[in-house]
């Protein structure tokens, strides 16, 4: 059985920030080819469920005008603004914004997902290793992450594809190289299908992973919490997708 393995990153991944934030993230989830059109029919119900009731918070407009908005020309659920309520996203009071992302990510065990992901400690790295630079440390990650999916496939006596977000050209490039150079069986093709996440659900739903696995490690390895959520954010990573068992490389 040939599978996806929808991949996202955790944002702001360079040096310059180490306050906020101070861990990298690669991961995403690992979809059984035969799951993918209603894993992703289930999460663009929950999507256009939001949408909705952003469209019924806006007054002054009708539905032709509110349309032509920049945030509905390239809606998406992106887990940063969602979870923040920033943009549109406000007109969600943040109860109903987090009893969705619980449905969301309720579909990765309905439909036989697995998460898995590599996270680092950029702080600990930059000690250890006296990089300035981060190419390093990224191909680290992704390297890791891409020899735990090619782990997982070997178990099952499967295959995958990897499908990231349309990202920047270094990174896609690393991406294949990692892919190429790291890989010890046939298991993963040597390729990689890009997609734009305003376009791919499962890619969406790889962001809230990444997003919510940065916040629970970030917090297992002492750093500050970060301004908003911080403590929803974590027991929802506790609630839905620490019970799945998700298979993480640590560099602590």
């Amino acid at each position: 059985m040939i599978n996806g393995f929808y991949l996202d990153e955790s944002g702001n991944n360079g040096f310059k920030d180490m306050q906020k934030q101070p861990v990298v993230c690669y991961g995403g989830i690992l979809v059984p080819n035969a799951s993918v059109i209603e894993l992703e029919r289930d999460f663009e119900a929950l999507s256009f469920k939001a949408a909705l009731q952003i469209k019924g918070e806006i007054k002054g407009l009708t539905i032709k005008q509110v349309n032509t908005l920049p945030f509905f020309q390239n809606y998406e659920i992106h887990s940063k603004s969602f979870f923040d309520g920033d943009d549109l996203y406000s007109k969600i009071p943040i109860i109903d914004r987090f009893k969705l992302a619980e449905e969301m990510l309720e579909l990765i065990d309905k439909h036989g997902g697995k998460v898995l992901a590599s996270v680092i400690n950029k702080n600990t790295y930059k000690q250890n290793t006296g990089d300035t630079g981060h190419t390093n440390m990224h191909q680290l990650g992704m390297s890791n992450l891409i020899q735990l999916i090619e782990k997982e496939l070997i178990q099952r006596n499967e295959t995958g594809i990897v499908i990231p977000d349309n990202g920047r050209d270094e990174e896609r490039e690393l991406l294949i190289q990692v892919i190429r150079q790291e890989t010890t069986s046939d298991r993963i093709y040597y390729s990689s299908f890009l997609q734009n996440s305003h376009h791919c659900q499962l890619v969406q739903l790889a962001d809230i992973i990444v997003f919510l696995t940065t916040i629970f490690f970030r917090f297992e390895y002492g750093y500050a919490p970060r301004k908003a959520n911080n403590k929803e954010l974590i027991n929802l990573y506790q609630k839905k997708i620490a019970p799945l068992s998700p298979t993480v490389w640590e560099y602590r």
